[in-house]
This record gives structure tokens, sequence and C-alpha cells, in this order.
């Protein structure tokens, strides 16, 4: 009993991860005053696997609930942008490939601002691993070249980090993962730190 938000937290302390469902699109309420999902997301101190599903109702009940994921893992989309966050993400992503045999998507978009980095030597030493991988550059607005390329190649899911910090802007207008958690089509797996970036 109490604010869902603080209690899934308190509980989940000893646990690895999270896992949550959401309807995969925000009711003006929840846009304005947060999801319990998101909630979760910006607060825990461990990863949360959201998983998007639709409901049909009838009379105020629940009728029925679409989507399942029999190959989740099949088509493994990693946003890295070579931070500590999405640091942990990839290593998430690589075990759960190696488990499965299945494929990482590393995207990787340049922003003006940044340095630019070098993918594709993260996807040899990725591949010296024996995990198929293949790497994506583009630009644009983080949030929706993620969600642009999920679509595109088919992703099953979508593996990304959150630093568990936001600017004023990032609060009025949500951040990266926000926006890729509340639109997205695929569960997402967030993996938060508050690890200072180097």
């Amino acid at each position: 009993v109490g604010d869902p938000v603080a209690e899934i937290l308190r509980y989940s302390e000893d646990y690895d991860f999270i896992a949550m469902a959401s309807r995969g699109g925000s009711l003006l309420k929840e846009i304005l005053l947060g999801s319990v999902t998101e909630g979760v997301v910006k607060n825990s101190k461990i990863p949360v696997y959201v998983f998007k599903f639709k409901v049909k109702k009838k009379d105020k009940d629940i009728v029925e609930c679409s989507k399942y994921y029999p190959d989740l893992f099949e088509r493994i989309l990693v946003a890295y942008d070579f931070s500590n966050h999405s640091d942990e993400a990839l290593e998430y992503a690589k075990y759960i490939a190696k488990k499965s045999e299945s494929k990482i998507y590393i995207l990787h978009v340049e922003e003006p601002e940044y340095e630019k980095h070098d993918v594709e030597k993260v996807v040899e030493e990725i591949s010296a691993e024996k995990i198929n991988v293949e790497a994506i550059t583009a630009s644009g607005s983080p949030a929706k070249v993620i969600l642009r390329t999920a679509d595109k190649i088919g992703a099953t899911t979508i593996f990304m980090g959150s630093r568990g910090r936001g600017t004023i802007e990032t609060i009025l207008l949500g951040s990266t993962s926000d926006v890729v958690v509340r639109r997205s089509n695929v569960p997402v797996f967030i993996c938060r730190t508050t690890k200072d970036e180097d």
C-alpha cells in the first residue's frame, strides 16, 4: 500500500532488475504527471526492462492484452554513445547475445557538439568474442534516430543507458531514454547509472 513508484523501488533493492509493463502510449495525465513506469525508470538504481503492450477494454474491464515476444532477443538494438551508462547496457546485451546466439546492432548517433568516436573498433572487439554484431552510424535527434532505426531493422528489443540525472531541458521535454520508453513499439531495457562520466 502506498505510492506505486516508491513501493516498487523499495522492494527492488535486493533484485537484479525490474520488469514492468507499459501500454505503449501515454495519456495526457501521464505525460504531465509521469506514469508509474517512467517514475521507476528515472529513479531505479538497477536496470528496468519495460515491456510494451496494448489493451482492449470493454465496460472498463481489460478483455485482451496484445504483444507477445517469442523472439525477444533475436535482434538487439543497442543505443551506444561511449558513456559509462551505455557501456553497461552493452555488457548486458553481449551477455544475452552469447546465451541466445542473437545479433547485436550497435547504433551510434553522432552529434555535432561531441567528439567523434570509432564505432567500428567496438564492433571488432565484440566480434572477437564470437558475437554477431553490426554497426550503424547516423545523425539527428537521438531519440528519433533510435526509434526510426528500431523500426527499420526490425529490432525485437532496445538496450540503452540512462544517466539518472537531468537538466531543466530534459525534465521539461524528457530525456532520450524517456522518449524511447514512451514511444517504442518493442521492449526497452534501461540500464541506469549515477556514475560520473570521465
